[in-house]
């Protein structure tokens, strides 16, 4: 009974699924921050996972995706000092971006022979997260951090608009249940506008060799402070170990992804 229960729904969704045209794919995205953005944080290097069903008798995808990378992950050294005494330590910084959301596509032309130019249109939710690793520094007589790490997260809604193009590779005429067509691979390029709500970030380009307690926060931005202890006094103190930006989400965004397609 189970062996015919299975075969039976393989059956339909066989059935189901030569009616339909799907593609999946993976791909790199680069997204150049803009506005203020754009003085505070590097490029955001992302992997991306898509997938996209065409809507019957149109020329309409709809699917999904989701977004994993950063746009800053080192080792920097840095300075603290207090009542004369300086300490010498590093600190490990990760900046992560994760995104996840829908998009459409519109072809603009009937037939796929060799490009299909198109309309691209996403909505996506934002996570940006930072991580900072305070190593325990190795002079004695210097401070220790109370707590050496330190995790900070926001979220952001948004919404893109672009262009793209997919262009086919190659055709491996392969069926399966001898109904589907699959195996069309193609190189998916787009360019998109990403525009979206305000988000906290870390400034990565402020881990440098210097000591942040001397600096003053500028505006629309948040002190991290940790407390760390002089081993010589039991003094508890506060030192500055990096600057938490809030400014609307602002990106202009590339893509590459090698997808393929069932049902074409």
């Amino acid at each position: 009974m189970k062996k015919i229960s299975f075969f039976l729904v393989l059956f339909l969704g066989c059935t189901l699924i030569a009616q339909a045209q799907f593609r999946g794919g993976i791909g790199y995205q680069n997204s150049r921050p803009l506005g203020s953005m754009a003085m505070n944080i590097n490029n955001i290097h992302q992997f991306k996972l898509e997938g996209l069903g065409k809507v019957w008798h149109t020329r309409l995808w709809l699917g999904g995706e989701i977004g994993l990378g950063g746009y800053a992950s080192r080792r920097e050294p840095i300075m603290f000092e207090q009542n004369g005494t300086i300490t010498n330590t590093y600190i490990n910084v990760s900046n992560n971006v994760t995104n996840f959301g829908l998009m459409a596509q519109l072809d603009l032309l009937k037939r796929f022979n060799v490009a299909m130019p198109y309309l691209h249109a996403a909505v996506n939710t934002n996570i940006y997260a930072t991580k900072l690793v305070i190593e325990d520094p190795e002079d004695e007589d210097g401070c220790e951090p109370l707590d050496s790490e330190v995790l900070r997260r926001d979220y952001a809604a948004s919404a893109s608009l672009g262009v793209g193009v997919r262009l086919a590779l190659f055709n491996q005429d392969s069926r399966f249940c001898d109904y589907i067509t699959m195996g069309r691979t193609m190189l998916d390029l787009r360019a998109f506008y990403t525009l979206g709500t305000r988000v906290s970030y870390m400034n990565a380009n402020e881990m440098n060799n210097h000591n942040h307690s001397q600096h003053e926060p500028r505006a629309n931005t948040e002190s991290i402070d940790i407390q760390f202890r002089n081993r010589q006094t039991n003094d508890i103190h506060a030192h500055r170990v990096g600057t938490v930006f809030n400014d609307p989400l602002s990106h202009l965004g590339i893509q590459a992804t090698i997808s393929v397609s069932l049902g074409e």
